[in-house]
């Protein structure tokens, strides 16, 4: 599964000059995940939870939501991504 903002949210990458969106995630089967901010990976991991089998990690899927619902700051122009 990929989450991102509509086509028109799409920005020009610095230093690159490749158009993209702003953040991406995506979500496998296994329920592991990839985070883009402005084409580079910020954020990587699992939803698993390890202390339950076929659990999910709460805490970690809403930390993830929190960064794609502006808790990330994007410098657009330059190399920062917090």
């Amino acid at each position: 599964m990929e989450i991102r903002p509509p086509p028109a949210a799409m920005i020009q990458v610095p230093f690159f000059g490749y158009r993209t969106h702003s953040m991406r995630l995506i979500v496998s089967r296994q329920l592991d995940y990839w985070m883009e901010a402005l084409g580079q990976c910020i954020r990587w991991g699992s939803f698993r939870s390890l202390s339950m089998v076929d659990g999910l990690d709460a805490s970690e899927v809403k930390a993830v939501l929190d960064l794609l619902s502006g808790g990330a700051t994007l410098c657009y122009g330059y190399d920062c991504v917090h």
